[in-house]
């Protein structure tokens, strides 16, 4: 078989591992956030099989697939991986799923923080238009 299956074969099954192990993982594209969250509070394993199981193989498969592109500069025509290679890619395509995942609850994060911190200024700035508004009263 072609390296450059057995790669994306490797990396669909390291992240598809890291849906089994961590359960929901990956970014939610935001066209389906609606749809997977209702299938989630609704049937939560099925949305681990049909939204997130497919989406971290993807994620597994790329990760794995750039490592092996740019480490052998990307031949397509070579032939067959050995243990070695194969159990590499499957790690890397679960760490690749890992940091995509990390990522994006991080982003996640980053919004809430970001949030936050412009509720708390609106807020400090209605306080300081009020205590004006008494100064002026005085």
């Amino acid at each position: 078989m072609l390296q450059w299956v057995s790669v994306l074969i490797a990396g669909l099954i390291g992240g598809a591992a890291i849906t089994v192990v961590k359960g929901r993982a990956g970014p939610l594209p935001p066209l389906l956030k609606e749809a997977v969250l209702k299938l989630e509070r609704e049937h939560p394993w099925w949305s681990l099989f049909i939204f997130y199981l497919p989406l971290n193989g993807f994620l597994g498969m790329v990760a794995s697939f750039l490592v092996w592109a740019l480490g052998t500069a990307g031949d397509l025509q070579a032939q067959n991986l050995s243990g070695v290679q194969w159990a590499t890619y499957i790690v890397t395509g679960f760490g690749g799923g890992s940091i995509i995942d990390a990522l994006s609850e991080r982003t996640k994060k980053a919004k809430v923080y970001d949030d936050m911190t412009t509720t708390l200024a609106d807020a400090l700035k209605k306080q300081q238009e009020q205590i004006d508004d008494l100064k002026k009263k005085r």
